[in-house]
């Protein structure tokens, strides 16, 4: 399956997966090379924030607005698919079994300021 932009700004660019765990399921993936989310520092912060604001943009472009019922977040190294920085966005949520391996965003944006 063709990986197939549906959005991208100056750092990021989007796609739906191509194997879905949720309706909507998106990737977020940074332009420039970051490898993973413990690649990230103090000062990337802003850029976390952005991919997020990405993501909710997309599920909204969608008609999902419902954000109680949304997951946002990243794989933690070792379970990473690709060695390159990328946002999940997923909704809804309800069905989804947590992984230990998932770190939402809004708790690495806090790893990250501390």
């Amino acid at each position: 399956t063709l990986w197939v932009p549906c959005f991208a700004n100056e750092d990021v660019v989007c796609s739906k997966d191509i194997k879905p765990a949720a309706t909507h399921h998106y990737l977020m993936v940074t332009k420039k090379h970051i490898g993973n989310c413990r690649s990230l520092r103090k000062d990337q912060v802003e850029l976390v924030e952005n991919i997020v604001t990405v993501g909710k943009t997309i599920l909204e472009r969608n008609n999902f607005t419902d954000f109680m019922n949304v997951r946002m977040g990243f794989h933690m190294p070792l379970f990473c698919s690709i060695s390159h920085l990328h946002l999940h966005g997923l909704a809804p949520v309800d069905q989804l079994v947590n992984s230990y391996w998932f770190i939402t965003a809004d708790h690495l944006i806090e790893k990250l300021r501390t």
